[in-house]
Formats: structure tokens, C-alpha cells, sequence
């Protein structure tokens, strides 16, 4: 039998290093790591979100508001403009922020910056598309219908001048299209002196809301007691995260939280009976587990699956709201939730997931009439599905084994000394077995080098040449040992495939999904 590599790589030992050769050796690995070391303290880190921890990033640190002062959720995300597709993608969020979005009361312009100037959109894009990047943000106060937002807005970006020590080339545009009015900032990633902005995350992730916060405060004042006890008692039946969610995740030990150890300084001398009520709707939704009559289990993922839940809610609204569909029609998946289900239906819109400047999301039409709603990943598509298009949705398995074909290629590689060769096992086939209608021996030989294609990418067969495979004694051994390593803990993918590239128009999209 013809050795595989690895027998053959096995032979050819090392030899064996000298004593001086040693200690040289050891001596450059410390010089490396030393260099390695010093290189990488000077390299800067991108953030998530745009942020830098060194090479000249700007930002203070800002102190958290208090529970009295104004809330004013701030989201920012970081759009590069270093390709087509990034500029493309700055376009989008300029178009959007500037679209009308006003109601009768309000007359709010499409486009404002620092003064009254008329802001023309085409020659702003182009300014904009200049810069390596530019900051996306979407600012929403509580009180948002009891300010004057280009006010608000302007005093929020002056702050933020003030705390980078630099002048910003800015944009923005007031939106009242949902229950909470709030504004699309789009500030340009380039200082006064033309060079890249760079801010530290700290600030984008915190010191940017707790601005906007002091700046409603000092507009409307701080709140008294009865409208933080009035704005907690309507928010203690809601998904969103609030200043009690803050206090039993601060006093919870070892995820365990007690109501008798809760006092009236801890809870700013709120009544206590908030909390129960908190506790008892996060009790409902599965966050949190009463242990006895003042103890409750508290789930380390709190936070993060609250944020969740009221995604979740918020993006049904939404699709239910635009397409006038019914909320029980409306669904969202996840590669986690699919659990071998495949959804077929039509793409009824594409685009990017708000807050996000990448991630995009299809609405699908499905076969039963449902609206589906799924955010794609970096590999969900070989090519972009587009509006009006047949597809099929799933979510990838892991490695699985042994199938069928590799027992058939187990046996035809035993009778040949552990080679398996599609050519000869083609011809075999056409003579030994009935083919089903329509196959011929050449495509059944070549679903079994499918399968061998991919075993010897993870390194299971040693591939000789096209349609030629060497097998190890253990085959089927060796394969169910990696379907087990791949099943354990495996995270699953969604996965797009275009069925059909003819494209409904949208009267016959919309049909049937307010019924």
C-alpha cells in the first residue's frame, strides 16, 4: 500500500539541536517576544463600535446620571467607507436620515447641521464619502415629545465638540414616524484639521447617553419623585431595560436576589413594592425564578435577554405596522429556533438591521402565508437574494457520519488495498447496481467524491488525485469520531439558497398577509 503523508512526514525526524544551538534559539525567542510585546501596545484596537483605545483617539470620562435626570437612549455604530459596498451603505443612512419624517405639528426640515442653511443631500453624500468613516447615531429621549429636537441636537453636538477638542462636520434629521420621537446623527470621521476622528469606546458606549442625558435634564429639569415613581410603575410591565432592572442586577449574590435586604438608600427611597412588581413580570417572562417569599433567582443573562425580548417586540411592531400584517403572523428565526424546519416562501424586503451599518435582513413571505423576519450572517448567501425572489431557509448541521455513501465507499476501498477511485467505481456501478431514473453511474460516482471532497478537507482521507482517495483501515471509526467532536456544542448557521430568480412584483408580495 502507498504510504500517506502523514507515515511519510513521521520518517524524516528532526535532528537533534546542540546545546549552543539551544540556547541561541531561546535568546531569539525572547528578543521576538519583546519585540512582539512592544508592537503590540503601539498598535491601535478597533472597537466594535468605531472607538480606539490609543493612537490619538478622544473622548472624556463621564460621569453615569442619576436616576432623576432625563434618559436619553443614544445608539452609534461605525460605518467604514474604505470600499463600494461601505459607501454605498453611507449613502443609505445619509438618504434615510434625511427622509421626512415629520408630522403636521412638528415640520421638521429633511436636513439640518449647525445652522439654518439649506442642506442638499447629494453634495453632503459626497463630502461624506471622503472621510474613512463617518459615525452613525440614533438619539431617543424619553421626553422627546417635550423638546425641541434640533435644539436638543445642537446643544448634544456641541457638548461633543467640547469633550473631543474639535469641530465636527455633522448632519441630522428629526423622525416622529414611531411612538418615541427621536433623531439620525451622522457625524463625519474627520477632525478640523482633516484628519481621521477617532473616538474611545468608552465614550461611545456610555459618556455619549449620559450627555444627552444631562442636556435634557438641563432643559426640562431634573424629575421629582412622583414622576420617577410614575415612569417606573408604566415601565415595570415593559421589556425595556429600567433603573429597577439596574438595582436587583447590582444587589443580586451569587444570582440569588433578597427583597428583606433591599433598603431605602439602595433604592433611592423608591417603595419597594416596584421591585415586586418588576420581579413578578420578569417572573412571567423566564428571566427571573421565586425561591421563597422575598427570595428570587436571578439569571446572569438578564440584561442581554432582556434587550432580546424587546427587540423582538419592537421588530414584529414594526412588521406588522408596514405591511399591515397581524401580529400572529408575524415571526422571527434564528439558526437556534429553525430546529430542522426549512422555510420556503418570498423575499419581500432586504435591508440593514437598524443600528448596524453590515448585518442585513430579509422579510420572507413564507408558503403559509406567514411574514418571517431573519438577520443574515457574513456566509448566509452565495449571492444576494432580491426582492420578489423564490428562497429556501435553514440552518447548517453539523458534520454528521457515518452516512450511507460512506459505507459504500468503505467496501468498494477495502476490495480495492484502501484506494478509492471514482472512475473504476462508476464503472462497476453502471454493470452491479439499478441506478435511479435519470442518473447515470458518472453522477452517482460523483456524489460519493462530493463526500470525500470534504473529508479530506478535515483531514480524514488523503486525496491522490481527481476522483482518487486513500482510506485508512479505521474509516468509519475516524468519521464518527469527528461527527462527535463536531456535534458537541456545534453553533448553527442560517443559510439562504435562491430557488427561483424570477421576482414577484409587490401587489402580489403584499396579498394575503393582512388576512
Amino acid at each position: 500500500m502507498k504510504e500517506s503523508i502523514l507515515e511519510i512526514l513521521a520518517k524524516k525526524a528532526p535532528r537533534k539541536i546542540n546545546d549552543d544551538d539551544a540556547r541561541l534559539n531561546r535568546e531569539i525567542s525572547r528578543l521576538l517576544a519583546k519585540i512582539k510585546t512592544k508592537l503590540s501596545k503601539s498598535k491601535s484596537i478597533k472597537s466594535a463600535r468605531g472607538g480606539l483605545q490609543s493612537m490619538g483617539a478622544r473622548g472624556v470620562l463621564v460621569k453615569e446620571n442619576g436616576i432623576y435626570s432625563r434618559n436619553v437612549i443614544v445608539k452609534a455604530s461605525y460605518i467604514s467607507s474604505s470600499d463600494k459596498n461601505s459607501r454605498t451603505r453611507i449613502r443609505h443612512h445619509l438618504n434615510y436620515a434625511g427622509q421626512d419624517k415629520s408630522d403636521e405639528h412638528k415640520n421638521a426640515p429633511e436636513l439640518y447641521g449647525q445652522d439654518d442653511k439649506e442642506i442638499n443631500i447629494k453634495s453632503k453624500i459626497n463630502d461624506f464619502e471622503i472621510a474613512p468613516h463617518i459615525f452613525n447615531l440614533i438619539i431617543s429621549p424619553e421626553d422627546g415629545d417635550k423638546l425641541n429636537l434640533k435644539e436638543f441636537t445642537r446643544d448634544f453636538i456641541a457638548v461633543i465638540e467640547k469633550d473631543l477638542k474639535t469641530k465636527i462636520d455633522w448632519v441630522a434629521g428629526n423622525h416622529y414616524d414611531t411612538n418615541d420621537p427621536h433623531v439620525h446623527v451622522l457625524i463625519k470621521g474627520m477632525d478640523a484639521e482633516g484628519k481621521a476622528l477617532l473616538i474611545k469606546k468608552n465614550y461611545i458606549s456610555h459618556g455619549l447617553r449620559a450627555r444627552a442625558g444631562q442636556i435634557a435634564t438641563n432643559k426640562l429639569g431634573l424629575k421629582s419623585y412622583d414622576e420617577v415613581v410614575k415612569s417606573l410603575d408604566l415601565r415595570v410591565s415593559n421589556t425595556k431595560k429600567c433603573e429597577l432592572d439596574k438595582i436587583i442586577i447590582k444587589h443580586k449574590i451569587n444570582g440569588h436576589f433578597d427583597l428583606t435586604k433591599i433598603s431605602s438608600d439602595n433604592m433611592n427611597d423608591l417603595p419597594h413594592s416596584l421591585l415586586t412588581k418588576r420581579l413578578e413580570f420578569l417572573e412571567a417572562k423566564g428571566l427571573v425564578h421565586k425561591t421563597d417569599g422575598h427570595g428570587w433567582q436571578i439569571k446572569d443573562s438578564l440584561a442581554e435577554e432582556l434587550r432580546n425580548i424587546d427587540r423582538a417586540s419592537s421588530i414584529i411592531s414594526k412588521m406588522s405596522e408596514g405591511l399591515k400584517a397581524d401580529k400572529q403572523s408575524c415571526e422571527i428565526i434564528s439558526a437556534g429556533n429553525l430546529k430542522g424546519r426549512v422555510i420556503k416562501g418570498h423575499v419581500v424586503e432586504r435591508g440593514y438591521v437598524e443600528g448596524h451599518n453590515i448585518k442585513e435582513y430579509l422579510l420572507i413571505k413564507s408558503k403559509e402565508k406567514k411574514l418571517v423576519y431573519v438577520e443574515l450572517e457574513k456566509y448566509s448567501e452565495k449571492s444576494p437574494a432580491q426582492v420578489g425572489e423564490f428562497v429556501r431557509i435553514d440552518a447548517t448541521k453539523p458534520f454528521s457520519g457515518p452516512l450511507a455513501s460512506d459505507q459504500t465507499i468503505d467496501k468498494f476501498a477495502r476490495a480495492h488495498a484502501g484506494i478509492y477511485d471514482a472512475a473504476e467505481h462508476a464503472k462497476r456501478s453502471g454493470n452491479s447496481i439499478a441506478l435511479p431514473p435519470g442518473v447515470s453511474a458518472a453522477e452517482y460516482a460523483q456524489v460519493h467524491v462530493n463526500r470525500l471532497e470534504l473529508l479530506a478537507r478535515k483531514g480524514l482521507v488523503e486525496k491522490l488525485s481527481d476522483g482518487r482517495f486513500l482510506l485508512a483501515k479505521d474509516y468509519l471509526e475516524k468519521i464518527s469520531a469527528e461527527a462527535k467532536k463536531s456535534g458537541d456544542n456545534y453553533q448553527p448557521h442560517i443559510k439562504v439558497v435562491r430557488l427561483s430568480a424570477a421576482r414577484l412584483k409587490s401587489a402580489s408580495l403584499n396579498q394575503g398577509l393582512s388576512r
